[in-house]
């Protein structure tokens, strides 16, 4: 297998997850989209209302950090 023909078979089944309003435009709102490999996380931005603030990373929670 190549080593990034793994990933892409992942993005069929994320979980996506989250908290406050469900509108991302309020403080507290939070959404994150997670799986084996990936992970992105939004929240409603503090310094510019109505706007989100994305983060995200693309990690292999498998066999990094000591995970194999």
């Amino acid at each position: 297998m190549k080593p990034l023909a793994k990933y892409p078979a992942q993005l069929a089944n994320p979980y996506l997850a989250y908290a406050g309003s469900g509108t991302m435009n309020q403080t507290g709102d939070y959404s994150r989209l997670d799986g084996p490999y990936f992970g992105s996380n939004a929240q409603a931005s503090r310094a510019y209302p109505r706007t989100v603030y994305p983060h995200s990373v693309w990690r292999d929670r498998v066999s990094d950090y000591g995970g194999n």
